[in-house]
């Protein structure tokens, strides 16, 4: 059934999507305005600035806010969210990967999204949301390997999907770092790793799909480590995950939890939240949020 869509806050990151949200501004106006919805809109003009916004906008009384950009975009806005189940998320792809979406099954033409958010005709779900360090994930953490590529990727104009380049930069070349892991209290492994990644959604990366079973509203965290392992064997990991096959092969840790602790002893790792860079040292708690979010997402069967 189709609702009444009150007042609505809308913030566009004009540069997500290496600038191409901006080229939607004005298409985007349009739909809002011929759709008769009071609307009030904002872009965000630095990193983090969308999250300072979203704060006003929920202490102004706005019930709905929607985020035009891509997972950065949603990390920032999410973050201020976050305790506020009352307030509906509303999501316009206009980034690079665009990879929360895969998995909240929002439309990836961002006109359709907006439409579908104005319409009021549509239904929420409630994600959850993992925290590191103060930092909040809503798709996936990375530690190690592929914060390093996210290091490499934010530097990267010139191409369609950086994640690429990063992953030549850092594939063969990658250092293992030593870690202890343990989850909801018990020891995991204790052992030089190449990765860590802690999964609230299916894909990262533009399309990688390293935790295929994932659900957003679960209530638990998709865990994958890679043990350090021969550098020419690597490729070949990476190809499998490109492909879906990764799930059964022994190269690949899995499970599954609601708490975290790593002790990364005296090294400092790059890390990401949502492609998002951040750093982790020393010991690291990673705690997982169940239904943190309330996302506006098409009705089942209307794909």
């Amino acid at each position: 059934m189709k609702g009444k869509t009150g007042p609505i806050g809308i913030i566009l990151n004009p540069a997500a999507g290496r600038g191409r949200a901006v080229l939607f501004r004005n298409r985007l106006e349009e739909i809002a305005l011929a759709s008769k919805v009071p609307f009030f809109w904002r872009e965000s003009e630095a990193p983090a600035h969308a999250t300072t916004i979203a704060k006003q906008m929920i202490e102004d009384g706005y019930k709905t806010i929607v985020g035009c950009g891509g997972d950065g975009t949603i990390n920032e806005i999410g973050s201020a969210l976050v305790g506020h189940p009352d307030v509906k998320f509303g999501i316009v792809p206009l980034g690079m990967g665009n990879d929360f979406i895969r998995s909240a099954g929002i439309p990836r033409d961002p006109e359709k999204a907006f439409r579908l958010i104005l319409s009021g005709d549509y239904r929420v779900i409630h994600s959850d949301c993992g925290k590191i360090d103060g930092h909040y994930f809503f798709n996936n953490l990375g530690i190690g390997f592929d914060g390093a590529v996210v290091v490499t990727a934010q530097k990267v104009n010139h191409m369609k999907n950086p994640y690429y380049a990063g992953v030549a930069r850092h594939l063969l070349t990658y250092r293992t770092f030593a870690a202890h892991i343990r989850s909801d209290g018990k020891a995991r492994m204790s052992e030089p790793i190449f990765m860590f990644v802690a999964s609230i959604g299916k894909a990262y990366g533009g399309g990688f799909y390293i935790t295929p079973g994932a659900r957003l509203d679960d209530g638990l965290m998709d865990i994958v480590v890679v043990p350090g392992t021969n550098h020419f064997v690597r490729p070949w990991l990476l190809y499998l995950v490109s492909r879906k096959k990764h799930l059964k092969h022994k190269g690949f840790r899995f499970f599954r939890s609601r708490d975290v602790e790593l002790e990364l002893y005296d090294r400092v790792v790059d890390a990401h939240v949502d492609g998002i860079h951040i750093t982790v040292a020393g010991k690291v708690h990673v705690e997982l949020f169940p239904g943190a979010l309330t996302v506006i997402t098409e009705k089942e069967g209307e794909k």
